[in-house]
């Protein structure tokens, strides 16, 4: 029998596609409709012309009267939409996440759209935080990562990849397209004594 503490996640819960749009979600009780990616470029241009340049993953774009950012660029991955979906829809109580609107492809690249959370960072913040903050915050991560860790998938169909059974994404993998899933982790230790025998 399952454990109450455990939640299923199967790749079959997902949103699929290419371009999803989640018109039930706060952002069009608002507005009509997202930037498009080629709103989403300029914007990019007109806030950080410099970093903008850089198509694989350049500095998300934010547009504070939507309340919107986006995280676009030729590594952001549908997966990672995905991902930030599950843990709202699934773990919304114990892990804070930004509601996401939707993604759209351009080309090689994928446009991530989701909630501005607004705040100071806690790279900014944490030099000058007290030991009481710190030990405090090192208690919040302690219950993300329970909560993460939760998640299980499907006993009967196991494999290793991104969220949707996707590839795996890593340096490794780059100019290879047999990088998974894999049904295993013996499957994917055997990969890599492969790939670390392969002539350069």
């Amino acid at each position: 029998m399952e454990s109450p503490s455990e939640i299923r996640l199967v790749p079959s819960m997902l949103p699929q596609g290419d371009n999803v749009i989640f018109e039930e979600s706060s952002f069009f009780t608002r507005h009509s409709s997202l930037p498009s990616p080629a709103d989403v470029l300029a914007a990019a241009r007109e806030q950080d012309p410099e970093r903008s340049q850089y198509t694989w993953r350049p500095p998300p774009v934010t547009f504070k009267s939507l309340n919107l950012l986006v995280k676009y660029g030729t590594e952001i991955t549908i997966a990672e939409g995905q991902c930030l979906w599950a843990i709202r829809q699934l773990l919304k109580e114990s892990i804070p996440v930004p509601e996401v609107y939707g993604w759209q492809t351009e080309g090689d690249m994928v446009f991530i759209f989701m909630e501005l959370m607004h705040g100071v960072t806690l790279e900014e913040r944490y030099p000058s935080l007290s030991p009481e903050e710190k030990s405090s915050i090192a208690h919040q991560l302690k219950v993300v990562t329970t909560a993460l860790r939760s998640l299980k998938q499907d006993p009967a169909d196991p494999f290793v990849g991104h969220i949707g059974r996707q590839p795996l994404q890593d340096v490794l993998f780059d100019t290879d397209p047999n990088s998974g899933p894999f049904p295993s982790i013996t499957a994917l230790l055997d990969y890599y004594a492969d790939y670390a025998t392969r002539p350069p």
